[in-house]
């Protein structure tokens, strides 16, 4: 968006600051306004020529900008998806398979056999899936501490 009107983006960053916080966020499941203000955004209206005193011309920016903030914040989503989910892949397990246990060594001290966490496992060793509780997660057989 600062590319294609850079020389008035300053003119616009409210706008798009108030876009940002009355769109849909999945993750918040709520959008920044309802969880600030504890009520549903206000609706923005386009703007219909001859419905307003206000000059023509200004509004019509105005409308043609949300347009491009949209198609922007999209395009920006969809690239960030994109490079997310190349590192992602499809995995399902079944009751009783195999799996490797995955361990970050800043956060489980009590399983470092290393003095040195940069050079520490990364997978611990395999364990057998006992449970499955969600769509991506299951509890694994651990054995018993001693």
């Amino acid at each position: 968006m600062c590319n294609k009107k850079s020389f008035e983006w300053s003119k616009w960053l409210p706008l798009a600051e108030w876009w940002y916080n009355t769109t849909f966020h999945s993750s918040l499941e709520l959008t920044p306004f309802e969880i600030v203000y504890n009520q549903p955004p206000p609706l923005h209206l386009p703007y219909l020529s001859g419905e307003t005193q206000v000059e023509d011309g200004a509004m019509q920016r105005r409308e043609a900008m949300i347009q491009m903030l949209k198609f922007f914040l999209l395009r920006a989503q969809h690239i960030m998806k994109v490079q997310a989910d190349k590192h992602r892949s499809e995995r399902e397990f079944t009751i009783g398979s195999w799996v490797w246990l995955k361990l970050q060594p800043y956060r489980q001290h009590s399983l470092q056999s290393r003095v040195n966490q940069k050079l520490f496992l990364v997978f611990y060793r395999p364990f057998q899936v006992g449970d499955k509780v969600g769509k991506v997660a299951h509890k694994l057989k651990l054995p018993a501490i001693a």
